[in-house]
Protein backbone atom coordinates (compact mmCIF):
# COMPACT_ATOMS: atom_id res chain seq x y z
CA UNK A 1 0.00 0.00 0.00
CA UNK A 2 2.53 2.57 1.04
CA UNK A 3 4.80 1.51 -1.77
CA UNK A 4 2.06 2.52 -4.09
CA UNK A 5 2.50 6.09 -2.97
CA UNK A 6 6.08 5.91 -4.03
CA UNK A 7 5.08 4.37 -7.35
CA UNK A 8 3.16 7.49 -8.19
CA UNK A 9 6.21 9.68 -7.62
CA UNK A 10 8.20 7.37 -9.85
CA UNK A 11 5.54 7.41 -12.55
CA UNK A 12 5.43 11.20 -12.46
CA UNK A 13 9.18 11.40 -12.78
CA UNK A 14 9.18 8.95 -15.65
CA UNK A 15 6.72 10.97 -17.70
CA UNK A 16 8.30 14.35 -17.01
CA UNK A 17 10.26 16.13 -19.71
CA UNK A 18 12.75 18.86 -19.19
CA UNK A 19 12.75 22.19 -20.99
CA UNK A 20 16.04 22.09 -22.82
CA UNK A 21 16.80 22.53 -26.50
CA UNK A 22 16.40 18.82 -27.13
CA UNK A 23 13.76 17.10 -25.01
CA UNK A 24 15.13 14.63 -22.50
CA UNK A 25 13.14 12.17 -20.47
CA UNK A 26 13.33 10.95 -16.92
CA UNK A 27 14.84 7.50 -16.33
CA UNK A 28 12.98 4.32 -17.19
CA UNK A 29 10.42 2.79 -14.86
CA UNK A 30 12.85 0.41 -13.16
CA UNK A 31 15.27 3.24 -12.39
CA UNK A 32 12.47 5.39 -10.99
CA UNK A 33 11.23 2.52 -8.85
CA UNK A 34 14.73 1.87 -7.51
CA UNK A 35 15.00 5.52 -6.52
CA UNK A 36 11.57 5.31 -4.89
CA UNK A 37 12.61 2.19 -2.98
CA UNK A 38 15.69 3.99 -1.68
CA UNK A 39 13.36 6.65 -0.28
CA UNK A 40 11.50 3.98 1.71
CA UNK A 41 14.65 2.12 2.82
CA UNK A 42 15.64 4.80 5.33
CA UNK A 43 18.36 2.72 6.99
CA UNK A 44 20.00 1.77 3.68
CA UNK A 45 19.82 -1.96 4.42
CA UNK A 46 18.55 -2.93 0.97
CA UNK A 47 15.25 -4.14 2.39
CA UNK A 48 12.08 -2.34 3.40
CA UNK A 49 10.40 -3.56 6.54
CA UNK A 50 7.06 -2.85 8.18
CA UNK A 51 8.46 0.04 10.25
CA UNK A 52 9.76 1.82 7.15
CA UNK A 53 6.42 1.40 5.37
CA UNK A 54 4.69 2.71 8.49
CA UNK A 55 6.86 5.85 8.44
CA UNK A 56 5.81 6.53 4.87
CA UNK A 57 2.16 5.91 5.75
CA UNK A 58 2.36 8.39 8.62
CA UNK A 59 3.96 10.98 6.36
CA UNK A 60 1.06 10.86 3.90
CA UNK A 61 -1.70 10.67 6.51
CA UNK A 62 -1.92 14.46 6.53
CA UNK A 63 -4.90 14.72 8.89
CA UNK A 64 -3.32 12.14 11.26
CA UNK A 65 -6.48 10.08 11.68
CA UNK A 66 -4.73 6.74 11.19
CA UNK A 67 -6.26 6.26 7.75
CA UNK A 68 -4.66 6.93 4.41
CA UNK A 69 -7.64 8.14 2.44
CA UNK A 70 -7.76 7.96 -1.32
CA UNK A 71 -8.14 11.74 -1.45
CA UNK A 72 -4.94 12.21 0.64
CA UNK A 73 -3.10 9.94 -1.74
CA UNK A 74 -4.47 11.75 -4.80
CA UNK A 75 -3.64 15.21 -3.44
CA UNK A 76 -0.13 14.30 -2.28
CA UNK A 77 0.77 12.65 -5.56
CA UNK A 78 -1.27 14.72 -8.03
CA UNK A 79 -2.87 11.69 -9.68
CA UNK A 80 -6.34 10.99 -11.03
CA UNK A 81 -8.94 9.11 -9.03
CA UNK A 82 -8.96 6.25 -11.55
CA UNK A 83 -5.19 5.80 -11.22
CA UNK A 84 -5.33 6.02 -7.44
CA UNK A 85 -8.12 3.44 -7.27
CA UNK A 86 -6.12 1.02 -9.41
CA UNK A 87 -3.08 1.49 -7.18
CA UNK A 88 -5.14 0.97 -3.98
CA UNK A 89 -6.88 -2.16 -5.26
CA UNK A 90 -4.40 -4.80 -4.00
CA UNK A 91 -4.45 -3.36 -0.48
CA UNK A 92 -7.89 -1.83 0.11
CA UNK A 93 -9.57 -5.14 0.92
CA UNK A 94 -12.80 -3.58 2.21
CA UNK A 95 -13.03 -1.22 -0.80
CA UNK A 96 -13.75 1.89 1.29
CA UNK A 97 -11.12 4.08 -0.43
CA UNK A 98 -8.85 4.31 2.59
CA UNK A 99 -6.09 2.18 4.02
CA UNK A 100 -5.83 1.49 7.71
CA UNK A 101 -5.21 -1.15 10.36
CA UNK A 102 -5.05 -4.64 8.93
CA UNK A 103 -4.80 -3.27 5.38
CA UNK A 104 -1.46 -1.72 6.27
CA UNK A 105 -0.37 -5.21 7.24
CA UNK A 106 -1.11 -6.33 3.64
CA UNK A 107 1.82 -4.37 2.22
CA UNK A 108 4.56 -6.84 3.04
CA UNK A 109 2.68 -10.01 2.01
CA UNK A 110 1.59 -8.49 -1.31
CA UNK A 111 5.07 -7.24 -2.24
CA UNK A 112 7.20 -9.93 -0.56
CA UNK A 113 7.37 -12.51 -3.34
CA UNK A 114 9.86 -14.81 -1.57
CA UNK A 115 8.05 -14.84 1.79
CA UNK A 116 10.94 -13.70 3.98
CA UNK A 117 8.92 -10.99 5.74
CA UNK A 118 10.61 -7.97 4.12
CA UNK A 119 10.60 -6.37 0.69
CA UNK A 120 13.86 -6.24 -1.26
CA UNK A 121 14.52 -3.73 -3.99
CA UNK A 122 14.10 -6.37 -6.69
CA UNK A 123 10.75 -7.50 -5.22
CA UNK A 124 9.61 -3.88 -5.01
CA UNK A 125 10.59 -3.16 -8.61
CA UNK A 126 9.10 -6.40 -9.96
CA UNK A 127 5.77 -6.05 -8.16
CA UNK A 128 5.38 -2.38 -9.05
CA UNK A 129 6.19 -3.01 -12.68
CA UNK A 130 3.23 -5.42 -12.66
CA UNK A 131 1.00 -2.81 -11.01
CA UNK A 132 2.17 -0.14 -13.42
CA UNK A 133 1.50 -2.42 -16.40
CA UNK A 134 -2.00 -3.11 -15.11
CA UNK A 135 -2.73 0.63 -14.83
CA UNK A 136 -1.57 1.19 -18.40
CA UNK A 137 -3.58 -1.69 -19.84
CA UNK A 138 -7.12 -1.48 -18.47
CA UNK A 139 -9.52 -4.25 -19.32
CA UNK A 140 -11.40 -3.45 -22.53
CA UNK A 141 -15.05 -2.65 -21.96
CA UNK A 142 -14.70 -1.68 -18.31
Amino acid sequence: MICLLVLTFACGALSATTTTTAPTYAPDLATGLKEAFNGIDTDGSGIADAAEFRQLFDKYDVNHDGRLELSEYMNANKVSKSFAEKVYQPFDTDHDDDLQGAELNNVIPVLDSNGDGVVSMSEFVNEYQKIFAATQNPTVGK
